[in-house]
């Protein structure tokens, strides 16, 4: 039997109980480039969400370095506050999305990694960090980790590269969640942290899925390699890999974008000129670029999605 209850106020860790007063019309406000937020008289509750910027996906290799990686998906955080505890107005700093690689053109190169996404802030009282770059190499190409809940993705090299997860498949709730298996992996999934990229597909293979996060932002897909390899599809927050922007048709076709916290789509691969990777949107990361099989052009990484934050008051 279910029993109804009349909330009179909310309790903090503090003791003190809060309640709401009455005539105050809720009001939301959502950040999609950085400001300040002013905490108006006679609101009790602030509640904040932010999310981390995506990750940038790399750029297509050529030969027999692989198809570009794509990046890791931003962080999703939360809080609830007493209003009194804020100190107005509160400067709030947007993430920028990581940007793609760019293009190579000669034979047997490594694409160009992508760049991390920024952290979205709210003052010093919340911070939802950004995703990380995917990468292009001849053996071991690594999809983008995902900004953690409480740190930025962990380097294992002075380069820069994601940290190897110890456990292909496994997910990660809270912390960011490392790419998997170097060269053949699918992104890894997240709960609140952001999802992994996937990783370029090697010679004349297809680009790997990105991965999903639950509240974060997902990871964007990688691209395909050579003529008739398609790239990987953007995570989404759907619970699977995949469901983000479409991978690039074969033969150079591009990434789509994704839409809503979702990854970009990788690139087609393709003989001469790669298909770009399709750009995230609002925490997701970038797809990776097309990688070609001889000389010409490979395809760009593309952007990680920016972050962004909403403010609840009532």
């Amino acid at each position: 039997m279910a029993t109804s209850l009349v909330a009179t106020g909310v309790q903090f860790p503090d003791a003190t109980v809060q309640t709401t007063k009455a005539g105050n019309a809720p009001t939301i406000t959502q950040f999609t480039s950085s400001g300040t937020y002013t905490v108006a008289a006679g609101f009790t509750f602030i509640m904040v969400e932010c999310w981390g910027a995506g990750g940038g996906g790399a750029s297509g290799g050529s030969g027999t370095r692989s198809a570009g990686s794509g990046g890791g998906g931003g962080s999703y955080t939360t809080r609830l506050f007493k209003a009194s505890d804020l100190s107005s107005p509160v400067t709030v700093t947007i993430g920028a999305g990581g940007t793609g690689g760019t293009s190579i053109t000669l034979t047997n190169t490594n694409g160009i990694s992508g760049t991390a996404g920024g952290n979205t802030t709210f003052g010093s009282y919340l911070t939802a960090y950004g995703g990380y770059f995917g990468t292009s190499a001849q053996s071991a190409p690594k999809g983008g980790s995902g900004g953690g809940v409480l740190s930025a993705p962990t380097s294992e090299t002075a380069a820069g590269e994601p940290l190897m997860a110890s456990a292909a498949g496994s997910a990660s709730q809270f912390g960011g969640t490392p790419y998997l298996a170097a060269g053949s992996s699918a992104g890894g999934p997240s709960g609140w942290g952001g999802a992994s990229g996937g990783a370029g597909g090697l010679t004349n293979t297809v680009g790997n899925a990105g991965g999903s996060s639950f509240q974060g932002g997902a990871g964007g897909g990688g691209g395909g390699h050579s003529s008739s390899r398609t790239g990987g599809a953007g995570g989404s927050n759907a619970g699977a890999t995949g469901g983000g922007g479409a991978g690039g048709a074969a033969a150079g076709g591009a990434g789509g974008a994704g839409t809503l916290f979702n990854g970009g789509g990788g690139g087609g691969g393709a003989t001469v000129t790669g298909g770009a990777g399709g750009a995230g949107t609002y925490a997701g990361g970038g797809g990776g670029g097309g990688g070609i099989a001889g000389a010409g052009t490979s395809g760009v990484g593309g952007v990680g999605g920016a972050g962004y934050c909403r403010v609840y008051a009532w």
